[in-house]
């Protein structure tokens, strides 16, 4: 019996416990999953019910003695899922600054970084049923004609969130049912989610009951953590059942997982041995409270923004055939927050009292009736749609023609910002003189606002304005804190119900909780997971990272388990992506061996095949993989999840187009395509059968080329205005590396190109000089210099590549940014190599230094190397959890499609080419030349 009450416990004989998580909220069930195919024994102790009842929920009671925050009753449930039973799903990972230390935010950075959560982004979206598409390939893939005026990069960047879902439904609510009124917690706190998000109780609940090794203790309130005489490891917990009978369980290994509120206050009560609560010796714990407000940047009546409400609308989004929404928003610059000391913030809209889109209506309709949920209600849903003639055709028009969700009808649509909090350490949680039933303190919170935060939204709100009116966009009217300074503003605030950073991670006990892997400083076996847990607080809504967090402890908590227990056996928790190998040519030796053998623990190689089957069983020989005579067979009896290609070039036109009607996804080499016919017919074969198809195009992800986009998404060099390849990277590698580099959402869409022929006279043959330079709609540049021959060092000079922004500029070697007042510093980027390993690359910035970790530490891989296996690791992952590769067939074909444009300038003498040419028409330009010619 899995899932059992207190009362039953109390009857029966538990197994002994390896691990016990205390909270069965996002947190501490996704830690819980992780453990389900595990040797190990896990109880997961929750102080609810499966579903809410009264009785549970009063122990959710506060004593708030700060800034006002919402009703508890209206934003926590004690239940199994915890809140996400009642949440609206938005979500969302944290921007690169967000873990870098900055020198206006007290206490900024993080022990960890973006990096460290990125294996963990996809295992979060398949808990929370998102589809992990990343922010580039969204902007890309998903832009509108209205989409072209762009923002100015100055002061704005784009930010995306994608809404939960439990099922297959699409639907985006961005509007609150009841109260435009800003004040009313419902009508700030149920706005722009999705009707359906995953409800972590009710997706899991059914695994539980039937589990072999993970128990669910419900109706049990833990009361205290327990530990040794000297305070430096857990020995057990003290809980109780609803009528308050005590008990006590041994424990090694405890994780809390009891929310942004609870965490703290279960460790400041936990005071057995430790008088001031457990990690609390350094008076820490509860401490830099934050939350997340809401501000009104401005609003819109009925009937107006519709450009505004399409561009930071639903946009809908087909992953892997299942539907998934997602919307924009505009944040603050990484550059601007530097420059004026200002805190990260985001916007987005709301909409309120709105009538659904006719369209939308007639769906939503025809769904209920399907379902024969209430017949009389979905006629009236259905009609009420049939009655607006104009809309619903307009409706149709958008869904079927520009693929793009219809605009409801609000009564009024709110522009608003969520804006970080600086960390306050007299924002905090304390255990108040009150006591709940189980004669436990409940919290005081004392949360407070920061000048800081006003001082954020203010600019923000100057810089909207300013940009609508550069737009041409129609003006939002003012809200009432505008006219009412600091303390207007402070009234007009609540809480999101996003408690964070009262357990903080922190290298240094002196400024937090928890270390790295989240273990409480000082208490073995003792961790927190959970938004308690970060560092800052960023903007973003904190769910994913908590999960992503969450998945990895669970990792953690599973090696330190398996030391422990010294299996005679290797167990794998999470089962491996199986590959399947088309070629056995140098390239796979020399790369994909290393590459793949440095991912040995996420990937299994199941057989090769090549042209030559001698050459495939030679290889097979000497890596112990199995020989197959074509792809067919190795389908059939491997049961490959990824087919990687590696021929030879010039058979990749012909191999990729067979290799699609394997229908698996796939892993091909460079170049993409040869010819620019065959490309696009074989991706408009790609976009049809829906797979995932990646391309392994190793030059944007070196360790180099990584550490130079973390630089520049950081606003290091302010807004990336142009990047140079001179004589480094061959012609589609060079097209992806600068397109990589300046990370720009818009399109390139024209070039200018030449070549230049060398001196020949002295019999050396024939010497060229390609020179590109390629434009973006923003005005942005590429420029491409390559030389085809392998003799001209001399006369191309010293190669490079450079990138150049408005504050700074990058090289292969140093960084050089303004200092201000007319100086300007360089620093040099140090490779750090222990034994001959790669371990990190560094380089100081105005943030301090940016850092480049090598994932693959304890292998002897080449830079090469490095980015190939990063690659592939992306696409496996892929594969298992959704979303998209790092670089894909649309990013292959661009690469082309700019080298084609290229050329056709070039033989135009340098006039200016479209990107997107028509190769017969340049085929047939040729011809017509040469008949000109001969005449």
């Amino acid at each position: 019996m899995p899932v059992v009450s207190f009362s039953d416990f109390l009857a029966s004989s538990l197994p002994e416990f390896d691990l016990f998580i205390i909270g069965s909220g996002p947190a501490g069930l996704s830690i819980a999953n992780e453990f389900k195919k595990s040797p190990f024994r896990v109880c997961v102790i929750e102080s609810g019910g499966i579903e809410p009842n009264k009785e549970s929920e009063a122990l959710n009671e506060i004593v708030s003695v700060g800034h006002r925050r919402a009703d508890p009753e209206l934003v926590r449930r004690r239940c199994v899922g915890g809140t996400s039973a009642i949440w609206t799903g938005r979500c969302g990972m944290f921007d690169a600054i967000d873990y870098q230390a900055r020198d206006w935010l007290k206490l900024s950075g993080w022990p960890i970084d973006g990096m460290d959560l990125e294996s963990y982004v996809p295992r979060a979206g398949k808990l929370l049923g998102i589809s992990n598409l990343s922010l580039h390939h969204a902007l890309r893939d998903l832009e509108q004609s209205y989409d072209r005026r762009l923002w100015d990069e100055r002061f704005l960047s784009p930010v995306m969130w994608q809404f939960s879902s439990k099922g297959t439904d699409s639907a985006t609510e961005h509007f609150a049912h009841h109260s435009h009124h800003l004040p009313d917690e419902l009508a700030i706190l149920r706005h722009s989610g999705r009707k359906t998000p995953v409800d972590f109780g009710r997706a899991h609940v059914g695994w539980l009951k039937k589990s072999d090794n993970i128990y669910l203790l419900i109706q049990t309130t833990v009361l205290e953590v327990l530990v040794n005489p000297s305070g430096g490891c857990v020995t057990g917990i003290r809980l109780c059942g609803p009528d308050g009978d005590a008990r006590v369980l041994n424990a090694s290994s405890v994780v809390l997982a009891c929310g942004g509120i609870d965490n703290a206050r279960l460790l400041l009560a936990s005071r057995s041995v430790v008088p001031v609560g457990l990690g609390n010796e350094r008076d820490q714990v509860g401490r830099y409270l934050a939350d997340h407000t809401f501000t009104e940047l401005g609003s819109f009546g009925r009937g107006r923004a519709k450009t505004l409400r399409r561009r930071l609308g639903t946009r809908l989004y087909q992953g892997r055939g299942v539907p998934h929404s997602l919307c924009f928003g505009l944040r603050l610059s990484p550059a601007l927050q530097r420059q004026e000391g200002l805190m990260n913030a985001a916007a987005h809209l709301v909409e309120f009292g709105t009538k659904l889109a006719p369209l939308t209506s007639i769906a939503s309709g025809l769904r209920e009736l399907r379902n024969g949920v209430d017949i009389l209600a979905a006629g009236r849903q259905v009609a009420s749609g049939l009655m607006h003639p104009v809309g619903l055709a307009e409706g149709v028009f958008d869904r079927f023609v520009h693929k793009r969700a219809s605009l409801n009808d609000p009564d009024k649509t709110i522009l608003g910002c969520v804006v970080e909090q600086p960390l306050n350490p007299e924002s905090r949680i304390r255990l108040s003189g009150r006591k709940d039933r189980f004669d436990s303190p409940l919290p005081e919170i004392d949360w407070r606002i920061d000048e800081a935060e006003f001082r954020t939204a203010r600019r923000f709100r100057e810089i909207m304005l300013a940009e609508f009116l550069r737009l041409g966009m129609e003006a939002p009217d003012a809200p009432d804190w505008a006219s009412l300074g600091l303390q207007g503003w402070r009234d007009s605030l609540t809480d999101l119900a996003h408690p964070m950073c009262t357990t903080r991670m922190s290298d240094d006990p002196q400024t937090g909780v928890i270390d790295a892997n989240c273990m409480v400083h000082g208490v073995e076996g003792l961790y927190i997971a959970g938004s308690s847990v970060f560092s800052t607080p960023g903007h973003m809504n904190p769910t994913q990272m908590i999960v992503a967090l969450a998945l990895r402890l669970a990792d953690h908590l599973h090696a330190k388990l398996l030391k422990v227990r010294a299996p005679a056996k290797p167990i794998t928790f999470h089962p491996k992506i199986r590959i399947g190998i088309v070629g056995a040519g140098d390239r796979i030796k020399r790369i994909y061996i290393p590459a793949l053998k440095a991912t040995s623990d996420r990937i299994e190689v199941v057989g090769v095949t090549s042209r030559n089957l001698s050459t495939a069983q030679k290889l097979a020989n000497e890596t112990g993989w199995t020989a197959y005579p074509d792809p067919a067979r190795m389908l059939e009896e491997g049961a490959p999840d990824l087919v990687l290609a590696s021929v030879s070039p010039h058979a990749n036109d012909g191999t990729y187009k067979q290799l699609l009607a394997l229908n698996r996804p796939l892993l091909l080499e460079t170049p993409f395509c040869w010819s620019l016919r065959a490309g696009r017919k074989l991706l408009r074969r790609i976009r049809a059968i829906k797979e995932n198809v990646g391309v392994a195009e190793q030059f944007p992800y070196t360790p180099l080329a990584q550490l130079q986009k973390k630089v520049i998404d950081l606003g290091c060099i302010g807004v990336p205005e142009a990047a140079v390849n001179q004589f480094l990277d061959y012609d589609y590698h060079g097209m992806a590396r600068l397109r990589a580099a300046l990370g720009r959402s818009d399109d390139v869409i024209t070039v200018s190109a030449t070549r230049i022929v060398l001196d020949t006279s002295r019999g050396r043959g024939s010497r060229v000089w390609d020179d590109a330079t390629f434009k973006y709609r923003s005005g942005s540049v590429l420029k491409h210099q390559f030389s085809p021959g392998n003799d001209v060092a001399v006369t191309r000079g010293p190669t490079g590549f450079y990138v150049y922004g408005s504050e700074g500029s990058l090289t292969d070697a140093t960084l050089l940014f303004s200092e201000g007042e007319g100086r300007t510093l360089s620093k040099e980027v140090q490779r750090i190599e222990q034994y001959g390993r790669l371990q990190e690359l560094t380089v100081d910035t105005q943030l301090g230094p940016v850092v480049w970790k090598n994932p693959f530490i304890h292998h002897d891989l080449d830079d090469e190397q490095i980015a190939v296996a990063s690659l592939v690791l992306r696409m496996a992952e892929a594969v298992s959890y959704g979303g998209s590769c790092a670089y894909d067939a649309t990013d292959a074909l661009f690469d082309l499609e700019m080298l084609a444009a290229m050329r056709a300038s070039q033989e135009r003498a340098g006039q200016q080419v479209r990107i997107g040419i028509s190769p017969v028409w340049e085929k047939g330009r040729k011809v017509l030349r040469a008949m000109l010619l001969r005449r």
